[in-house]
């Protein structure tokens, strides 16, 4: 959650911009989809989710490229897929989960490499735990947050994973491979750095919420 929220809403949770480290293609796969091993870390600067319970679901939108993610419409944006996703996970364990506000205040530009959309979707999965008062097993968070995308487990972690995604083109399977963190700080303050162990495995494990 962040200090100085979003005015008018009962939580703020950040989604920081993913920066790029390292990306090395390690390899193909018979089926055509490329094992990619990645270093990243996170900015302070990115986009802003606000929650507040309310009597309806309703989604706003702020902030400087407010108007490119509504040219894009609303049917496939991840904060609305996580509230439904995690809505349906909750509802599966007979757990309530109400209607929400929901405020993205874009300041992070559409389709730009940087995890906008991925960090979006993760701060919405934190955000909503908080705001309905649950709690999700870690393996089931993980397999829903690579329903909605192969880096939405990193943003959820937001550590310094080196991680492996399966892709051809543009792309990414929801196969990831298990994260063995042992992270070391560099000068640069909030910079991780060094390759670490990875255990490679065609299942849908990843960095759930800690």
């Amino acid at each position: 959650m962040q200090a100085g929220g979003i005015p008018g809403f009962a939580l703020t949770f950040a989604a920081p911009a993913k920066i790029n480290l390292a990306l090395h293609v390690v390899g193909q796969r018979a089926d055509g989809h490329h094992l990619l091993e990645s270093l990243v870390t996170f900015a302070e600067c990115g986009d802003r989710v606000g929650l507040i319970a309310a009597d309806r679901d309703r989604f706003t939108v702020s902030g400087p490229f407010a108007t490119d993610l509504s040219a894009e419409g609303n049917g496939g944006n991840l904060v609305l897929r996580a509230r439904d996703l995690l809505r349906r996970e909750l509802a599966a364990q007979g757990r309530m989960a109400g209607p929400v506000h929901l405020h993205l205040e874009k300041n992070l530009p559409i389709a730009s490499g940087i995890g906008g959309g991925s960090a979006d979707a993760a701060a919405t999965l934190r955000g909503l735990l908080s705001l309905w008062g649950a709690t999700v097993e870690a393996a089931s968070l993980n397999s829903l947050a690579l329903q909605l995308g192969a880096d939405v487990p990193m943003c959820l972690d937001r550590g310094p994973p080196r991680r492996e995604r399966h892709r051809r083109g543009d792309h990414a399977s929801s196969r990831s491979a298990a994260l063995r963190r042992r992270p070391r700080q560099s000068p640069r303050r909030g910079l991780h750095a060094g390759y670490l162990p990875i255990a490679r495995q065609e299942d849908q494990s990843s960095a759930g919420l800690a």
